[in-house]
């Protein structure tokens, strides 16, 4: 195992810059290869395992997840490369959705993110993120179908994995609602991500808006999970 410590003293100012330009490549192998490397140096608590391909991470359910503290500097770390980390993933997503394996491996780094440095200000910018990606999944009508409902998938799994880490039982319940009204109506907008998908007369294959995020309810939910364990500058940044 590859012995890691605080994120400022791996990720360093040399390396760092260096895999997040990897990251958010036009090249499927280069990306491929940012995330692999930094998934290495991110992973402490030895949980990529859990994170192969997207998933739910159900309430009051057991996962082989170990959550270690938030160290201050790791967050003040996110917090200084919030930009860079938000640009590099999406354009990752983006540039490669298309590519199965390199969804499920940024995916990973998401995962890992959310794992490691579990506060609200890295919760905060992951859900900024994935309502970014499904914002622009839902604008971009070039997509093959099935590879916009991988991405809305992978929305949602990562979505249920920060309610799960922050046990935000009011987040969760919105989560919930989508994942429930998808599996009615549209299933083949939940995990698990497959190549082909077969369809019932009554499943619904437009962009009904109750099957998608609300940015506001999803802030909302954070805020509710976040307003007691946070400081005001945390909360503020929600």
């Amino acid at each position: 195992m590859h012995e890691i410590t605080l994120y400022e003293k791996t990720l360093t100012p040399k390396i760092f810059p260096l895999l997040m330009q990897m990251i958010a490549s036009t090249s499927k192998i280069t990306s491929l290869l940012g995330n692999r490397v930094i998934q290495y140096l991110l992973d402490r608590k030895e949980n990529k395992m859990n994170f192969d391909t997207p998933k739910i991470f159900f309430k009051d359910t057991q996962f082989d997840l170990k959550i270690g503290p938030c160290f201050k500097e790791d967050k003040l770390f996110c917090k200084l490369h919030r930009e860079i980390l938000h640009d590099s993933l999406l354009k990752s997503i983006i540039n490669h959705c298309s590519s199965r394996m390199n969804l499920e491996t940024t995916y990973c780094t998401i995962c890992l993110i959310a794992v490691e440095v579990p506060c609200g200000f890295t919760a905060a910018a992951l859900v900024c993120l994935l309502m970014n990606l499904q914002d622009l999944t839902l604008k971009q009508s070039k997509h093959h179908t099935e590879v916009s409902y991988h991405l809305h998938a992978t929305v949602i799994a990562v979505m249920s994995l920060l309610c799960w880490i922050h046990k935000a039982k009011v987040f969760y319940e919105y989560v919930n609602k989508i994942m429930m009204a998808r599996a009615q109506w549209a299933p083949h907008l939940n995990p698990p991500i497959q190549s082909q998908y077969n369809f019932a007369a009554h499943h619904i294959l437009w962009n009904k808006p109750d099957l998608f995020f609300v940015d506001w309810e999803a802030r909302y939910g954070l805020w509710k999970c976040f307003r007691l364990r946070e400081t005001e500058e945390d909360i503020q940044e929600i």
